[in-house]
């Protein structure tokens, strides 16, 4: 199944905007006519150090850290900055009541009338079931993409692969736009796993934080 955000697309100043992208704002609050949020300056919606509270657990399953349990998806963030135009684009990944989950922009910063041209994809483990009887954890892949023309910026959550067996940390280090990749323990069986890196172009960099609930198995 594909969660995909649904659009309208309106024109504003020259430029035309998905409509879940009214709630948000370019540079200074404004783009065209169209007041709204605007992502911080320092916006850091996936945290790159552990906070009060949270541990980081080893994502070897050899290091037997890992306690038995299936780690079911709540959603994701996602955070990208482009060095080129310093674009910078919040997109989310919620669960909704009718359908599932909705993935849209939660806010941008830096987007200016006729700016195209930027696309991104990465992939993050959405969902493992870690078992003792098991060599390797299975997991299950999520992929997620945005990409901006003159017209719309478009984005999407959607599952890739289901049941993959091997090691959790190898899955996320096989790609080279990786940088890091935390498994951090939050509280109660709330869990995250947060991974930095640049993207496959080389011109911008991200930090996907996929949030995960543990069930007994």
């Amino acid at each position: 199944m594909t969660f995909k955000s649904k659009f309208l697309t309106i024109p504003v100043g020259g430029l035309l905007l998905s409509s879940y992208l009214l709630a948000c704002g370019g540079e200074g609050g404004r783009l065209g006519s169209v007041r709204g949020e605007i992502c911080s300056e320092n916006a850091k919606p996936v945290h790159e150090t552990l906070q009060k509270g949270e541990t980081d657990i080893n994502l070897d399953p050899d290091a037997g850290k890992i306690k038995n349990g299936d780690y079911v998806y709540q959603g994701a963030d996602l955070y990208y900055v482009d060095s080129k135009t310093d674009l910078r684009v919040h997109l989310v990944d919620f669960k909704n009541e009718k359908s599932g989950y909705s993935s849209q922009v939660k806010c941008f910063r830096n987007l200016q009338p006729g700016m195209k041209g930027v696309q991104f994809e990465i992939e993050g483990i959405s969902r493992m079931r870690v078992n003792s009887t098991d060599k390797q954890p299975f997991v299950d892949i999520h992929q997620y993409t945005f990409s901006l023309t003159e017209k719309q910026i478009a984005n999407r959550a959607k599952p890739l692969q289901s049941k993959v067996q091997g090691s959790p940390k190898d899955i996320y280090l096989k790609s080279n736009t990786v940088r890091s990749v935390q498994f951090v323990h939050i509280s109660g069986d709330d869990y995250e796993i947060r991974s930095t890196g640049r993207s496959a172009d080389g011109r911008g960099t991200y930090a996907l934080g996929i949030k995960l609930k543990r069930k007994k198995l």
